[in-house]
């Protein structure tokens, strides 16, 4: 990546309202990415008044991706044991993320909608084992030893999340897998019968956009919210804090799930809708982040009421 390239999106970035600071993490994110292979920042973020869906999802992209390189950087000895096997599994799923990404972003530039939608419930799957490993870091390397246990299973993993209060947005993947499956209903609900092949359709590009900007950013999330609690060294925890203040920006505007043109991806078919009660439904709705954050302090602290998944993801009882 340039040094023109380099000041020219850390400008926009800054002209966009980002700090200086956050705006040169994100674009390091970019650098670091670009520099292998995948999406070149040169198509993205190109002028700070005309910001789309696109330039948002790789807002979220690259926040995620400068993860790595301050990684690289860290001391062990600086690291809390059980940070260190999170950290193991984030650089696991690192580099399937970034494959999804790049593949997602040429399927949508495709108009190759089902098959985006199959990348989404991909990324999902792995956004839901990793907030399990968040919250007990230790199922990482018991997964990859045992990766067919029942424990493991995607509506399993689903269900201990939702036990805990955090919302796993079970509406996009329940219509994801109409999708994969060859569904009628899943695949008109995204314009599959729209004459032509290869039909431009913004409703549907905008709802993917969004959809996986909301996975990225929850095991990104949940990332720095265990950094921040892991982490010993007092310059390690300056960056995180850093990434956590973006975020804390990014809750005000691009992930702020009740804006108008995020209906589609937090409203689901009303098929999908979650039975709460009588006569009440849970529609949707997207990752849980104050959750998300409340659960991994409760994980992680010192005390002797520390938070316990369900006796089976217990792994001292196998």
């Amino acid at each position: 990546m340039s040094e023109t390239l380099f000041n020219d999106k850390l400008s926009v970035l800054m002209e966009y309202g980002l700090s200086e600071s956050h705006a040169s993490k994100l674009v390091v994110g970019c650098m670091h990415y670009k520099n292998n292979g995948g999406v070149d920042p040169a198509t993205y973020w190109q002028d700070s008044n005309n910001f789309n869906i696109r330039d948002e999802f790789f807002l979220i992209v690259n926040s995620h991706m400068v993860i790595f390189p301050l990684l690289v950087d860290q001391d062990v000895s600086d690291i809390e044991d059980w940070l260190g096997e999170l950290q193991v599994a984030y650089l696991y799923y690192h580099k399937l993320n970034a494959q999804s990404i790049r593949s997602f972003d040429q399927l949508l530039s495709l108009k190759c909608y089902a098959d985006a939608f199959a990348i989404c419930r991909t990324l999902q799957s792995r956004v839901n084992m990793f907030l399990l490993c968040a919250l007990s870091p230790k199922l990482f390397p018991h997964w990859t030893k045992y990766p067919n246990d029942p424990r493991y299973r995607e509506g399993r993993v689903r269900k201990e999340l939702a036990s805990l209060g955090i919302n796993t947005m079970d509406h996009v993947y329940k219509l994801a897998s109409e999708i994969i499956h060859g569904h009628f209903s899943g695949n008109n609900d995204i314009g599959f019968f729209t004459k032509g092949l290869f039909v431009d359709i913004p409703a549907i590009h905008h709802q993917l956009y969004s959809i996986l900007k909301f996975l990225l950013a929850a095991s990104t999330y949940a990332f720095i919210q265990a950094s921040l609690i892991g982490l010993k060294s007092n310059s390690d925890l300056k960056h995180v804090a850093d990434l956590d203040l973006l975020f804390e920006h990014f809750f005000t505007n691009i992930l702020v799930a009740s804006r108008i043109d995020h209906f589609r991806t937090i409203i689901g078919e009303e098929r999908h809708w979650k039975k709460t009660g009588t006569d009440r439904y849970n529609p949707g709705g997207v990752y849980s982040f104050d959750r998300i954050k409340e659960q991994i302090k409760h994980f992680h602290n010192t005390s002797s009421e520390k938070g316990k998944l369900s006796k089976k993801y217990q792994l001292n009882n196998d």
